[in-house]
């Protein structure tokens, strides 16, 4: 695991979260408004526009800014060569990657993204192929308790075409987002 790896690991597991987490199609890409949690507390409001500037962060006081700037210096150093070679040039050297609220919060929302992803997949049946890295879903009212014998004939009959696949509802939340997150990646 590298320093980006822990840093990420860090702010997803941290006292910090994104709230009422709206996306919308801006004029260079999509936009998105957002509150900023410090436990529970909001400390700020945050807001990209979708075109193709900064977010936008509105502390509600500087303090909150402060404790949010000091806790994020006790990080380790990040190089840019850590977040991928396709942002190391050749013949450039590597050089450290600045972590700043925008960053720390940018991954907050990136990460609830996801889960937000993972949370529409998992009203169907959703497998995993770990060898195509591909996702499949299947319609399937895993919610409710009166298709219960429904769906555990849809889940079997779904193994049986994907054996090397994971079925992404009979496991923890956690290990599913790292399935949806390597396929991504991928």
């Amino acid at each position: 695991m590298n320093n980006y790896e822990i840093v990420k690991m860090n702010v997803i597991n941290g006292a910090w979260s994104v709230k009422a987490l709206k996306t919308f199609k801006g004029r260079e890409g999509v936009g998105i408004n957002c509150n900023l949690y410090h436990e529970t507390t909001k400390i700020a409001e945050c807001i990209d526009s979708g075109n193709g500037g900064c977010l936008d962060i509105y502390y509600i006081d500087n303090k909150y800014r402060d404790t949010l700037n000091e806790f994020i210096k006790l990080f380790p150093v990040v190089m840019w060569s850590e977040l991928g070679s396709q942002y190391i040039q050749p013949n450039e050297k590597d050089s450290a990657y600045d972590i700043d609220d925008e960053t720390f919060i940018n991954i907050l929302i990136d990460h609830e993204l996801k889960y937000k992803e993972l949370n529409k997949l998992l009203n169907r049946v959703a497998i995993y192929d770990p060898i195509k890295n591909e996702i499949y879903t299947y319609k399937g009212k895993m919610r409710n308790v009166i298709n219960k014998v429904n769906n555990k004939l849809l889940i079997d009959h779904v193994k049986e075409q994907h054996p090397d696949g994971i079925v992404l509802n009979e496991i923890k939340k956690v290990d599913a987002l790292k399935h949806l997150k390597t396929w991504h990646n991928g």
